[in-house]
Protein backbone atom coordinates (compact mmCIF):
# COMPACT_ATOMS: atom_id res chain seq x y z
CA UNK A 1 0.00 0.00 0.00
CA UNK A 2 1.74 3.12 -0.86
CA UNK A 3 1.03 5.84 1.37
CA UNK A 4 0.61 9.82 0.37
CA UNK A 5 -1.12 12.38 2.84
CA UNK A 6 -1.59 15.94 2.35
CA UNK A 7 -1.42 18.77 5.03
CA UNK A 8 -3.28 21.82 4.41
CA UNK A 9 -2.21 24.45 6.08
CA UNK A 10 -1.16 28.12 6.11
CA UNK A 11 -3.51 31.26 5.78
CA UNK A 12 -6.41 29.16 5.90
CA UNK A 13 -5.36 26.57 3.35
CA UNK A 14 -2.69 26.14 0.80
CA UNK A 15 -2.25 23.35 -1.86
CA UNK A 16 0.03 22.77 -4.99
CA UNK A 17 0.29 21.62 -7.91
CA UNK A 18 3.48 20.01 -8.96
CA UNK A 19 3.43 15.80 -9.34
CA UNK A 20 5.13 14.42 -6.29
CA UNK A 21 6.83 11.76 -8.47
CA UNK A 22 8.24 14.28 -10.58
CA UNK A 23 9.46 16.16 -7.62
CA UNK A 24 11.20 13.59 -5.99
CA UNK A 25 12.90 12.86 -9.10
CA UNK A 26 13.93 16.37 -10.01
CA UNK A 27 15.58 15.99 -6.28
CA UNK A 28 18.28 13.23 -7.83
CA UNK A 29 18.16 14.96 -11.25
CA UNK A 30 19.22 18.15 -9.61
CA UNK A 31 22.10 16.38 -7.40
CA UNK A 32 24.35 16.05 -10.66
CA UNK A 33 24.70 20.11 -10.83
CA UNK A 34 27.43 22.15 -9.80
CA UNK A 35 25.61 25.02 -8.97
CA UNK A 36 23.80 25.87 -5.29
CA UNK A 37 20.51 24.01 -5.97
CA UNK A 38 23.13 20.97 -6.81
CA UNK A 39 25.04 21.46 -3.60
CA UNK A 40 21.73 21.38 -1.32
CA UNK A 41 20.26 18.57 -3.31
CA UNK A 42 23.44 16.44 -2.68
CA UNK A 43 23.60 17.40 0.86
CA UNK A 44 20.20 16.02 1.63
CA UNK A 45 21.05 12.78 -0.30
CA UNK A 46 23.98 13.12 1.72
CA UNK A 47 22.38 13.31 5.03
CA UNK A 48 20.04 10.62 4.36
CA UNK A 49 17.11 12.91 4.17
CA UNK A 50 16.39 11.62 0.86
CA UNK A 51 17.86 8.57 -0.74
CA UNK A 52 17.56 6.93 -4.62
CA UNK A 53 15.06 4.56 -3.18
CA UNK A 54 13.07 6.79 -1.61
CA UNK A 55 12.67 9.11 -4.64
CA UNK A 56 12.25 5.82 -6.57
CA UNK A 57 8.99 4.91 -4.33
CA UNK A 58 7.65 8.31 -3.78
CA UNK A 59 7.37 8.16 -7.92
CA UNK A 60 4.59 5.56 -7.63
CA UNK A 61 2.69 7.44 -5.54
CA UNK A 62 3.47 11.07 -7.11
CA UNK A 63 2.64 9.67 -10.45
CA UNK A 64 -0.84 8.40 -9.24
CA UNK A 65 -1.32 11.58 -6.80
CA UNK A 66 -0.77 14.56 -9.83
CA UNK A 67 -0.70 16.69 -7.04
CA UNK A 68 1.29 18.11 -4.12
CA UNK A 69 0.91 20.44 -0.93
CA UNK A 70 2.69 22.59 1.11
CA UNK A 71 3.78 19.20 3.09
CA UNK A 72 2.97 16.53 1.06
CA UNK A 73 4.61 13.20 2.64
CA UNK A 74 4.75 9.90 0.67
CA UNK A 75 5.83 6.21 1.52
CA UNK A 76 5.33 2.96 0.77
CA UNK A 77 4.23 0.39 3.02
CA UNK A 78 4.51 -2.97 1.03
CA UNK A 79 2.65 -6.10 2.03
CA UNK A 80 3.98 -9.23 0.48
CA UNK A 81 7.04 -9.27 -1.89
CA UNK A 82 7.31 -5.93 -2.86
CA UNK A 83 10.16 -4.96 -5.52
CA UNK A 84 10.69 -1.72 -7.45
CA UNK A 85 10.41 -1.70 -11.55
CA UNK A 86 12.57 -0.58 -13.68
CA UNK A 87 12.10 3.43 -14.41
CA UNK A 88 11.26 4.06 -10.93
CA UNK A 89 7.21 3.58 -10.52
CA UNK A 90 6.45 0.09 -8.11
CA UNK A 91 4.11 -1.42 -9.97
CA UNK A 92 0.04 -1.45 -9.05
CA UNK A 93 0.15 0.08 -6.10
CA UNK A 94 -2.78 0.28 -3.73
CA UNK A 95 -2.99 3.97 -2.41
CA UNK A 96 -4.21 5.16 1.10
CA UNK A 97 -4.60 9.22 0.86
CA UNK A 98 -5.18 11.35 3.97
CA UNK A 99 -5.71 14.72 3.96
CA UNK A 100 -5.02 17.26 7.09
CA UNK A 101 -7.36 20.37 6.84
CA UNK A 102 -5.82 23.42 8.81
CA UNK A 103 -3.23 21.77 10.45
CA UNK A 104 -0.48 24.21 9.91
CA UNK A 105 3.10 23.17 10.38
CA UNK A 106 2.26 22.57 14.30
CA UNK A 107 3.26 18.61 14.28
CA UNK A 108 6.11 17.64 16.08
CA UNK A 109 8.36 16.94 12.72
CA UNK A 110 8.36 20.23 11.60
CA UNK A 111 8.96 22.57 14.41
CA UNK A 112 6.19 25.18 13.71
CA UNK A 113 5.15 25.08 17.36
CA UNK A 114 7.71 26.34 20.12
CA UNK A 115 6.25 24.58 22.60
CA UNK A 116 5.44 19.94 22.78
CA UNK A 117 2.62 19.60 20.37
CA UNK A 118 1.69 15.60 20.83
CA UNK A 119 1.70 13.88 17.46
CA UNK A 120 3.42 10.95 17.45
CA UNK A 121 1.59 9.34 14.70
CA UNK A 122 2.40 11.74 11.83
CA UNK A 123 6.67 11.70 13.12
CA UNK A 124 6.51 8.32 12.72
CA UNK A 125 5.08 8.28 9.31
CA UNK A 126 7.12 11.28 8.03
CA UNK A 127 10.06 9.75 9.48
CA UNK A 128 9.22 6.77 7.08
CA UNK A 129 8.53 9.03 4.15
CA UNK A 130 9.87 11.86 1.57
CA UNK A 131 8.51 14.95 2.19
CA UNK A 132 8.20 18.01 -0.14
CA UNK A 133 7.68 21.12 2.17
CA UNK A 134 8.24 23.70 -0.14
CA UNK A 135 4.64 23.49 -2.88
CA UNK A 136 2.28 26.55 -2.32
CA UNK A 137 -0.69 27.58 -4.07
CA UNK A 138 -1.50 31.38 -5.45
CA UNK A 139 -4.64 31.72 -3.25
CA UNK A 140 -4.48 29.79 0.06
CA UNK A 141 -8.05 29.26 1.41
CA UNK A 142 -10.76 26.41 1.40
CA UNK A 143 -12.15 26.26 -2.16
CA UNK A 144 -9.28 27.64 -4.29
CA UNK A 145 -6.56 25.02 -2.91
CA UNK A 146 -9.12 22.23 -2.57
CA UNK A 147 -9.34 22.70 -6.43
CA UNK A 148 -5.97 23.16 -6.90
CA UNK A 149 -4.80 19.91 -4.45
CA UNK A 150 -7.87 17.52 -7.00
CA UNK A 151 -7.39 18.92 -10.08
CA UNK A 152 -3.60 19.92 -10.46
CA UNK A 153 -4.32 23.28 -11.46
CA UNK A 154 -3.77 26.55 -10.31
CA UNK A 155 -6.47 29.11 -9.98
CA UNK A 156 -6.17 31.03 -12.75
CA UNK A 157 -7.29 28.47 -14.93
CA UNK A 158 -9.60 26.26 -12.54
CA UNK A 159 -11.39 30.06 -11.96
CA UNK A 160 -11.87 29.46 -7.90
CA UNK A 161 -10.87 31.99 -6.05
CA UNK A 162 -13.18 32.63 -3.02
CA UNK A 163 -15.07 31.19 -0.12
CA UNK A 164 -18.52 32.43 -0.98
CA UNK A 165 -21.61 30.91 0.68
CA UNK A 166 -22.81 29.24 -2.64
CA UNK A 167 -19.17 27.01 -3.49
CA UNK A 168 -20.47 25.26 -6.14
CA UNK A 169 -21.42 27.54 -8.84
CA UNK A 170 -17.54 28.66 -8.37
CA UNK A 171 -16.58 25.37 -9.56
CA UNK A 172 -18.09 26.20 -12.86
CA UNK A 173 -14.58 25.00 -14.28
CA UNK A 174 -14.31 22.11 -12.44
CA UNK A 175 -17.53 21.30 -13.15
CA UNK A 176 -16.95 21.38 -16.98
CA UNK A 177 -13.49 19.40 -16.48
CA UNK A 178 -14.03 15.75 -14.93
CA UNK A 179 -9.79 15.27 -15.15
CA UNK A 180 -9.69 15.56 -11.67
CA UNK A 181 -7.49 13.02 -9.16
CA UNK A 182 -10.70 10.32 -8.41
CA UNK A 183 -11.52 10.29 -12.64
CA UNK A 184 -7.99 9.87 -13.24
CA UNK A 185 -7.34 6.78 -10.67
CA UNK A 186 -11.20 5.35 -11.54
CA UNK A 187 -9.73 5.71 -14.89
CA UNK A 188 -6.68 3.45 -14.13
CA UNK A 189 -8.57 1.08 -12.57
CA UNK A 190 -9.12 1.44 -9.20
CA UNK A 191 -11.85 1.04 -6.75
CA UNK A 192 -12.09 4.10 -4.61
CA UNK A 193 -13.90 4.39 -1.46
CA UNK A 194 -13.58 8.38 0.77
CA UNK A 195 -15.18 9.77 2.96
CA UNK A 196 -14.73 13.38 4.90
CA UNK A 197 -12.98 16.86 3.55
CA UNK A 198 -11.48 15.72 0.56
CA UNK A 199 -12.84 17.83 -2.47
CA UNK A 200 -14.67 21.16 -0.41
CA UNK A 201 -18.10 20.13 -1.42
CA UNK A 202 -19.98 17.24 -1.86
CA UNK A 203 -21.09 17.70 -6.05
CA UNK A 204 -21.66 15.76 -8.29
CA UNK A 205 -18.31 16.28 -10.26
CA UNK A 206 -16.93 14.22 -8.52
CA UNK A 207 -19.15 11.36 -6.72
CA UNK A 208 -19.57 9.15 -9.65
CA UNK A 209 -16.00 7.44 -9.08
CA UNK A 210 -16.53 6.79 -5.59
CA UNK A 211 -17.88 2.82 -5.02
CA UNK A 212 -18.38 4.29 -0.93
CA UNK A 213 -18.32 7.42 0.26
CA UNK A 214 -19.25 8.92 4.02
CA UNK A 215 -19.78 12.35 4.34
CA UNK A 216 -19.24 14.24 7.16
CA UNK A 217 -20.01 17.23 9.11
CA UNK A 218 -17.73 20.02 11.16
CA UNK A 219 -18.12 19.31 14.88
CA UNK A 220 -19.64 22.39 16.90
CA UNK A 221 -20.57 23.08 20.29
CA UNK A 222 -22.16 26.19 20.00
CA UNK A 223 -22.13 25.90 24.46
CA UNK A 224 -18.45 26.94 24.15
CA UNK A 225 -17.96 29.36 21.95
CA UNK A 226 -16.65 32.99 22.08
CA UNK A 227 -18.42 35.32 23.41
CA UNK A 228 -21.86 36.16 22.39
CA UNK A 229 -21.33 32.92 20.32
CA UNK A 230 -19.78 35.47 17.62
CA UNK A 231 -16.32 33.61 17.92
CA UNK A 232 -14.46 30.00 17.39
CA UNK A 233 -16.74 26.63 18.34
CA UNK A 234 -14.53 24.95 20.74
CA UNK A 235 -14.77 22.98 24.34
CA UNK A 236 -14.86 19.32 25.61
CA UNK A 237 -17.11 16.40 23.27
CA UNK A 238 -19.21 15.18 25.60
CA UNK A 239 -18.37 12.17 26.99
CA UNK A 240 -20.32 9.40 24.71
CA UNK A 241 -20.84 11.77 21.92
CA UNK A 242 -18.97 10.07 18.42
CA UNK A 243 -16.87 12.93 16.77
CA UNK A 244 -16.86 13.08 12.72
CA UNK A 245 -13.00 12.43 12.33
CA UNK A 246 -13.63 9.17 14.53
CA UNK A 247 -16.80 7.94 12.29
CA UNK A 248 -14.54 9.00 9.49
CA UNK A 249 -11.25 6.77 11.23
CA UNK A 250 -13.75 3.71 11.90
CA UNK A 251 -14.64 3.87 7.77
CA UNK A 252 -11.40 4.06 6.45
CA UNK A 253 -10.20 0.94 9.17
CA UNK A 254 -13.02 -1.11 8.37
CA UNK A 255 -12.40 -1.00 4.21
CA UNK A 256 -8.84 -1.27 4.64
CA UNK A 257 -9.36 -4.82 7.05
CA UNK A 258 -12.20 -5.76 4.30
CA UNK A 259 -10.25 -5.08 1.23
CA UNK A 260 -7.16 -6.97 3.06
CA UNK A 261 -9.37 -9.65 3.80
CA UNK A 262 -10.62 -10.17 0.07
CA UNK A 263 -8.06 -9.03 -2.38
CA UNK A 264 -9.73 -7.94 -5.39
CA UNK A 265 -8.57 -4.94 -7.83
CA UNK A 266 -6.63 -2.17 -7.27
CA UNK A 267 -8.02 0.11 -4.37
CA UNK A 268 -7.83 4.21 -4.06
CA UNK A 269 -8.98 4.73 -0.05
CA UNK A 270 -9.26 8.54 0.64
CA UNK A 271 -9.56 10.08 4.52
CA UNK A 272 -10.71 13.85 4.48
CA UNK A 273 -9.97 14.41 8.29
CA UNK A 274 -12.12 17.65 9.42
CA UNK A 275 -9.55 18.88 12.42
CA UNK A 276 -7.67 20.95 13.03
CA UNK A 277 -10.40 22.94 10.99
CA UNK A 278 -13.04 24.50 13.33
CA UNK A 279 -14.91 23.30 15.29
CA UNK A 280 -12.24 22.59 18.16
CA UNK A 281 -14.08 19.98 20.12
CA UNK A 282 -12.35 16.88 21.05
CA UNK A 283 -12.46 14.75 23.81
CA UNK A 284 -11.71 16.34 27.45
CA UNK A 285 -8.47 13.41 27.59
CA UNK A 286 -7.00 15.26 24.36
CA UNK A 287 -6.96 19.05 26.24
CA UNK A 288 -5.42 17.63 29.09
CA UNK A 289 -2.08 16.53 26.77
CA UNK A 290 -1.87 20.83 27.22
CA UNK A 291 -2.04 22.39 30.47
CA UNK A 292 -3.03 26.34 30.08
CA UNK A 293 0.89 26.69 32.25
CA UNK A 294 2.40 24.95 29.01
CA UNK A 295 0.33 26.69 25.95
CA UNK A 296 3.13 28.78 24.51
CA UNK A 297 1.51 31.36 22.91
CA UNK A 298 3.47 33.30 20.59
CA UNK A 299 3.62 35.84 17.57
CA UNK A 300 3.04 34.57 13.71
CA UNK A 301 6.59 35.29 11.94
CA UNK A 302 3.69 36.29 8.85
CA UNK A 303 2.08 39.59 8.56
CA UNK A 304 -0.32 40.93 6.31
CA UNK A 305 2.14 43.57 5.28
CA UNK A 306 2.14 42.12 1.92
CA UNK A 307 -0.97 41.78 1.03
CA UNK A 308 -3.02 44.32 -0.89
CA UNK A 309 -6.56 45.42 -0.30
CA UNK A 310 -7.82 42.31 -2.33
CA UNK A 311 -5.84 39.75 -0.58
CA UNK A 312 -6.77 41.58 3.04
CA UNK A 313 -10.20 41.27 1.98
CA UNK A 314 -10.30 37.46 1.49
CA UNK A 315 -7.38 36.18 4.34
CA UNK A 316 -7.71 39.39 6.88
CA UNK A 317 -10.95 40.64 6.63
CA UNK A 318 -11.80 43.48 8.81
CA UNK A 319 -15.25 42.97 10.92
CA UNK A 320 -17.33 45.42 13.80
CA UNK A 321 -18.47 44.27 16.40
CA UNK A 322 -20.43 45.61 19.39
CA UNK A 323 -20.69 48.67 17.42
CA UNK A 324 -16.77 49.25 18.10
CA UNK A 325 -14.57 49.94 14.83
CA UNK A 326 -13.74 47.23 12.29
CA UNK A 327 -10.69 45.12 12.61
CA UNK A 328 -9.44 41.73 11.90
CA UNK A 329 -10.01 38.45 13.31
CA UNK A 330 -7.23 38.22 15.14
CA UNK A 331 -6.90 41.57 16.33
CA UNK A 332 -10.60 40.93 18.07
CA UNK A 333 -9.28 37.53 19.33
CA UNK A 334 -5.49 38.88 21.00
CA UNK A 335 -7.51 42.07 22.54
CA UNK A 336 -10.27 39.96 24.41
CA UNK A 337 -7.41 37.35 25.75
CA UNK A 338 -8.69 34.37 24.02
CA UNK A 339 -5.71 33.46 21.86
CA UNK A 340 -3.77 30.64 24.57
CA UNK A 341 -7.17 29.46 25.00
CA UNK A 342 -8.34 29.05 21.50
CA UNK A 343 -4.61 27.62 20.91
CA UNK A 344 -5.05 24.95 23.65
CA UNK A 345 -8.17 23.74 21.82
CA UNK A 346 -6.14 23.97 18.60
CA UNK A 347 -3.45 22.06 19.39
CA UNK A 348 -6.04 19.15 21.15
CA UNK A 349 -7.54 18.83 17.99
CA UNK A 350 -4.25 18.43 16.03
CA UNK A 351 -3.45 15.16 18.71
CA UNK A 352 -7.02 14.06 18.46
CA UNK A 353 -6.79 13.91 14.31
CA UNK A 354 -3.00 12.70 14.60
CA UNK A 355 -4.85 9.89 16.66
CA UNK A 356 -7.42 8.83 14.65
CA UNK A 357 -4.38 8.70 11.35
CA UNK A 358 -2.28 6.47 13.78
CA UNK A 359 -5.54 4.12 13.69
CA UNK A 360 -4.97 3.72 10.01
CA UNK A 361 -1.71 3.31 10.06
Amino acid sequence: VAVWWTVVWGRGETAGVAAAGAAARAVWVMSKRDDHAGVRARRALGDGRVGRRSVLRAGAVGAMALAATPLLTACERTIGPGTIAPGGVTPAPNLLQIVVDDLNEYVGFMGGYPGTVHTPNLDALAAESLQFDQFHVTVPICPPSRATLMWGVDAPTHGVFNRASGLDPNYAWANGSANHLTKVLGDAGLTQYGGGKLFHTDGDYHRPQWAEYLSTPYASNVGFSGPDGIFFDYGALPQGDDHPDADLADFVLAKLNELAASPGPRFHVAAGFRLPHLGWVVPQSFLDLYPDDEVVVHDPIDTWDDLGPIGLGVLAPSISLYGFPAKPWFDWVNDIGKRKEYLRHYLASISYVDHQIGREL
